[in-house]
This record gives structure tokens, C-alpha cells and sequence, in this order.
């Protein structure tokens, strides 16, 4: 972690922005495990597909999508550490859109696939899950309604730079100029820096986010850049600017 100090003085204003702190943002939120470029965790909760897929999506993240056999064998040994072979686990991984026309959640590329011998088998089971088995061959077909106890998460791991910015008499403040896009969170979820990373990187032009902790709500800000130190709020009792480095 690298911290610095620092301040901002508006010439044309008596605003005054004080750096507090500059660090490198971790690459995965806190509990999720990584590997290659992905942030991944396993969740035990008993879920149909359509359950799991919102509840990743709902942490920030897209429901599993493997892609290589390296990538399936750390899954395999991940999920063995937490919760043993013995778990079917729910994947992105669907022809829900067009019989037998497979692919993923995230719209990835789809060469490699792990089907059990004569899988997929039935036109009425759209939904792949990953079961225990003694092979190493081990998706099958599933109806999408049905239950299971696992599924795995995985969301996309930037590098960036955090910043935390003060207003004068200690305020707390955040920059508003450029601002492509904001949205809320309801509460204080301890998953919303996970959450603002998703949204920011699903926009192009965005260079920046911020993050707002109010009183009842968090704001996530998507930027085009930095924003000018002279622009910013009093009403968040904190905020933390976020720099993505794609």
C-alpha cells in the first residue's frame, strides 16, 4: 500500500480539497479468492439457476464462466476446500435462448466444455450445473427450476487507485463533474465497492467511479475522469475515488 498526503487549493474559490489517503485497491473484494484475471467465491446456498444467476449479478458478478481447463481445475479444487466434492454447483452455462445452442451468462467465449459422456440429453433441461463425480468429464443438464446446493460467482479483477477526499472544515466531499452515469445501493453492504467496480466497467467511457456513503444509501458515480478538485458535495459522510486501470 502506498500513501501519500497531499492538498488542492481552488485559486478562484476558497474551497480547499485535502488528499487524505493513496493506495492500490485490492483486485478482489474481500473473501473472493483469485486466479488469472478473475475474482471468484462459492456460495452454499440451496437455489434453482435462475436464483443463482441473480444473486451473483446482485454481489456485482456474473455466474461462473469457465474457459479453459486450468480454470475448471481451480474451481474443482476451490470448492473442494470449502465445502468437499460431494456438492452439484450451479454454472452460467445455458440454452435457455435457442435449443442446444450453449453458451454463457457473460456472452464469453465458448470452446471448452467439460459434458459428461452423453451430456447435454434432454431438450427440457437448458441449464448446466456441475456435479460430483469420479471423472474428470462432470457438466450435466439440468432444469433450470431445479435445486442445488452450490454455485460459484466470479467477477472480473481491475487494478486501480483509491483516493478518500475531504472538504473545507473537515466535510466530507466527492468531485462531480463529469459524471456519466450514477446509480444507488439501498444500504451500506460492505459488497459495493464490488458493485461500482461492475457498473463502471460496463461503460466504456468511464475512467473513474466514486463512492458515496450517505446517511441511508450508497451513491456509485461513473467518470469520465477525475473531475476537477474544486467541484464537490457536503452531503456524503464519506467518499472514496476510484481510478481503473484497464
Amino acid at each position: 500500500m502506498v500513501l501519500t498526503k497531499g492538498n488542492v487549493f481552488a485559486l478562484g474559490n476558497i474551497f480547499i480539497l485535502s488528499v487524505i489517503s493513496l493506495s492500490y485497491c485490492d483486485r478482489c473484494p474481500n473473501s473472493w479468492d483469485p486466479f488469472q484475471m478473475s475474482c471468484y467465491k462459492v456460495f452454499a446456498q440451496t437455489v434453482n439457476w435462475t436464483d443463482a444467476l441473480s444473486n451473483c449479478e446482485s454481489e456485482g458478478a456474473s455466474l461462473l464462466a469457465i474457459s479453459s481447463e486450468e480454470e475448471r481445475n481451480f474451481v474443482r479444487d476451490l470448492r473442494y476446500q470449502k465445502y468437499g466434492y460431494c456438492m452439484n454447483t450451479w454454472i452460467g452455462f445455458n440454452d435457455r435462448e435457442n435449443q442446444g445452442v450453449w453458451k454463457w451468462t457473460t456472452n464469453s467465449a465458448t470452446q471448452y466444455t467439460d459434458w459428461l459422456p452423453g451430456q447435454p440429453n434432454d431438450v427440457s433441461e437448458h441449464c448446466a450445473v456441475i456435479i460430483w463425480s469420479r471423472i474428470d468429464k462432470n457438466w450435466q443438464d439440468y432444469p433450470c427450476s431445479h435445486y442445488f446446493n452450490l454455485y460459484v460467482c466470479e467477477i472480473e479483477q481491475h487494478s486501480s487507485l483509491a483516493r478518500k477526499v475531504s472538504g473545507k472544515a473537515g466535510q466530507a466531499a466527492c468531485l462531480v463533474p463529469y459524471v456519466l452515469a450514477d446509480f444507488t445501493l439501498d444500504s451500506k453492504a460492505t459488497r459495493s465497492l464490488a458493485h461500482c467496480f461492475q457498473f463502471c466497467i460496463s461503460i466504456d467511457q468511464c475512467k473513474a467511479f466514486q463512492i458515496q456513503q450517505m446517511p441511508n444509501k450508497i451513491m456509485c458515480n461513473a467518470l469520465s475522469d477525475e473531475g476537477a478538485p474544486t467541484q464537490y458535495e457536503h452531503e456524503p459522510l464519506d467518499c472514496s475515488l476510484f481510478l481503473i486501470k484497464r
